[in-house]
């Protein structure tokens, strides 16, 4: 047996097998499947299965929509320091959590400088008044003294006539005459000095009250410091914050103080762009407090923003809640029932609108 005739004889054994393999599987399929037990249908006469079924159909409801905000104080100040100065003293009791009123002194700055300034003004200011004083007084005696001058013109006038006419009838000396005439002269130079002297007095009197003015505007503008010193409360409230300790140097607009009302509380929420149409003033809000779910708030809709939010595709709304007596609420037990600024809560907003809408189980939904 050469070569070819043993590969010849190989692939046809290796066939062989790989067909006989083959054909067992085959057989093996048909008879398991031949053998398998067959399950019979349960035929059920009269039974049907019951479904709960929904009629949907048009109902007037009103729209709502949650969202969430932060609460914030309508009413807070920010106090700062309207000048530069060091501080003297804290007011007692002027600590972070303490119930204020408006007008209460908070802190007092050095004023011994402003003190300084306040006695140099007034002291100007008396002494431009003492100079109005004293031209009153000039321009009384001017005034007599022109009266007498006028009158003392006037007499030698009548000499100097009466000379004059002597002169003509040849019964005076010209000498005489001439020495008259000087003396009205003189008389006469007198009296335009006095009143020269007295019209002067109008443009200085108007110089020193417009100086005295002036003054007394550096005056008011040293007394406004003065009181600057002592800083006190806008607003009746709580002190959120004190910024600053005895001897601590402040310059003007430099925050001192916080102190916040928890009277009006306001709370901002965005709502879909789509809710404008359904959301208008006066509208109902339930606000609930993220942290104590049990706590909740009513409230109203107070204003709404004229703008979308482009990015967002929002509109803002107000919601404003009023606490009366949320400063003696705050210092009793119990008083965590209040809104605080910073707190952050839920506001589920319905509208006053009603419009048909059908109804249908939300389980009919989620099963499609």
């Amino acid at each position: 047996m050469d070569f070819r005739q043993h590969r010849l004889l190989t692939i046809g054994v290796r066939s062989s097998v790989g067909v006989g393999a083959i054909l067992l599987a085959a057989l093996i399929y048909v008879v398991l499947v031949q053998t398998a037990p067959r399950l019979e249908p349960i035929r059920r006469s009269g039974l049907h299965p019951e479904v709960v079924v929904f009629k949907a159909q048009q109902t007037p409801v009103r729209r709502q929509w949650r969202s969430y905000g932060t609460v914030e104080a309508m009413e807070s100040a920010d106090i700062p320091a309207r000048l530069t100065a060091s501080v003297g003293r804290r007011a007692d009791q002027v600590l972070s959590g303490m119930e204020v009123h408006r007008g209460q002194l908070l802190i007092e700055l050095d004023d011994s400088d402003f003190q300084r300034k306040v006695e140099i003004a007034r002291y100007a200011a008396i002494e431009l008044e003492k100079n109005l004083d004293l031209i009153g007084v000039e321009h009384k005696r001017l005034t007599q003294r022109l009266a007498l001058e006028v009158e003392h013109v006037r007499l030698l006038r009548d000499e100097l006539t009466r000379l004059e006419q002597l002169l003509e009838q040849g019964a005076a000396n010209p000498r005489g005459v001439d020495a008259e005439r000087r003396l009205w002269n003189r008389a006469e130079q007198h009296r335009l000095e006095t009143a020269e002297a007295l019209e002067k007095l109008g443009p200085r009197r108007a110089q020193i009250e417009a100086q005295l003015e002036s003054q007394r505007s550096s005056l008011r503008l040293a007394q406004q410091a003065l009181d600057r010193c002592r800083i006190t409360s806008p607003i009746d409230g709580i002190l959120q914050e004190v910024d600053v300790e005895v001897g601590e140097q402040v310059g003007s607009g430099h925050r001192v103080a916080r102190v916040v009302n928890l009277d009006q509380i306001e709370v901002v929420l965005q709502l879909p762009a789509a809710a404008r149409p359904d959301v208008s003033v006066q509208d109902k809000v339930i606000l609930h407090a993220t942290n104590r779910s049990s706590q909740s708030w009513e409230a109203r809709v107070s204003r709404i923003s004229p703008v979308d939010d482009p990015s967002t595709r929002t509109v803002t709304v107000y919601v404003e809640v009023d606490q009366p007596d949320a400063l003696d609420q705050f210092v009793r037990p119990g008083g965590s029932k209040l809104l605080i600024p910073g707190m952050f809560v839920t506001g589920l907003v319905t509208s006053d609108h009603e419009k048909d809408r059908w109804i249908v189980p939300q389980r009919s939904i989620r099963g499609g």
